[in-house]
This record gives structure tokens, C-alpha cells and sequence, in this order.
């Protein structure tokens, strides 16, 4: 997983050096989240909140880029309504683009996510190891004006955890998330 995400930058960083247009954008989003994996097999977790509180990109072509997001999600227990799970991540990878026209975009951007989830039952909270996992991320893009645009986002977040509370679980805890979301870019 490493030498794919090292590899993946250096790419990138290459692809820097030699470019000659930008076009980058920077956002935040909100949506829902609906839960899978073990969140809906062990903790029979409700549909939840998906933030997104940076979506950014940078094209160093018409269609190749890097992509960065830092966001959470969170989901209210099945067995105990006081109890909520989260997951932040913060990924990167390539984002490859599709100019419809001039005014609608589709950005595909699979993307290597650092994640940690943090469990609160009320009276506690629980922080989960750290893990690294996988973000598919895609984005249909609408143009607004010179500078602003909004983004329909589709994603799916899929990661594992093996402690919490720094107690091990005895089992890889897989949660995964389907998330969509409405966001706003400012567009540089």
C-alpha cells in the first residue's frame, strides 16, 4: 500500500514540474452516510452524517490531478441510541477528469485513506487504532461562475480497525461507508 501511494506522488510531483495550466479547486461538503461491513453486521448502525470539511483537488492536466480530503463520518448505534461511532480519514491520490462541456465535469479519484474512529457510549470514548484504508471517490462537478462551482459526490470508505481503547478486538472490525453529499468549491 505504500509503495503504490509513494508511487502514485512521485507521479504527481513529476506531473507538477511539467505543468503548464492549473486549475484547482478547494470545497466542503455535506450528506448523508450510510453504513456497511461491521457497522451494519455487528453494531446494526442507523444512516448517518457525512462531512467533508476539505475537498480539494489540482489538475496538472486537463484530465490528470491530485486529490486531497480530509472528512468524517458518524452513525448512531442500532442497540443504543446514546451511542454514536465515527471514522475521520484523511486521503490522497490521482484524480482523473472528464469535461462533459463547459459547464459539468466528472473527477474519478481513488484515493489512499488514514483513518481512526472514535466510539462514545455516553459516559465514554473510545479511540480505535489508526489504519490505513481505501477511499473511491467521484464527483460530478456543475460551474456556477468564474470562481464557485458545486460538486454531487459519490464515495465509498472502506477501512479496519483491530482495537479500541487500546484493548484488541480479536477480530479485523471492517467498516465501510457509502457516502453521498452536496458541496461548494471555490475554484483557483
Amino acid at each position: 500500500m505504500k509503495k503504490i501511494f509513494l508511487t502514485a506522488l512521485a507521479v504527481c510531483a513529476i506531473s507538477f514540474a511539467n505543468a503548464q495550466e492549473s486549475k484547482g479547486y478547494i470545497g466542503v461538503s455535506i450528506g448523508a452516510a450510510f453504513p456497511g461491513g461491521d457497522l451494519t453486521k455487528l453494531d446494526k448502525s442507523n444512516t448517518g452524517l457525512n462531512l467533508g470539511l476539505i475537498n480539494a483537488g489540482y489538475r496538472f492536466t486537463e484530465n490528470f490531478g491530485l486529490t486531497f480530503n480530509w472528512g468524517a463520518t458518524a452513525y448512531t448505534n442500532g442497540f443504543d441510541s446514546n451511542a454514536t461511532f465515527g471514522i475521520g480519514y484523511l486521503a490522497i491520490g490521482p484524480m482523473v477528469s472528464f469535461p462533459l462541456n463547459d459547464k459539468i465535469g466528472i473527477d474519478l479519484k481513488p484515493q489512499v485513506a488514514f483513518t481512526t474512529g472514535v466510539y462514545d457510549n455516553g459516559t465514554e470514548k473510545l479511540n480505535t487504532n489508526s489504519s490505513t484504508g481505501l477511499l473511491l471517490a467521484s464527483s460530478v462537478n456543475f460551474s456556477l461562475a468564474k470562481h464557485w462551482g458545486l460538486a454531487l459526490n459519490l464515495d465509498y470508505l472502506t477501512t479496519k480497525f483491530n482495537e479500541i481503547g487500546g484493548t484488541p478486538l480479536g477480530i479485523d472490525y471492517k467498516a465501510i461507508s457509502f457516502n453521498t453529499s452536496l458541496g461548494i468549491q471555490y475554484k483557483f
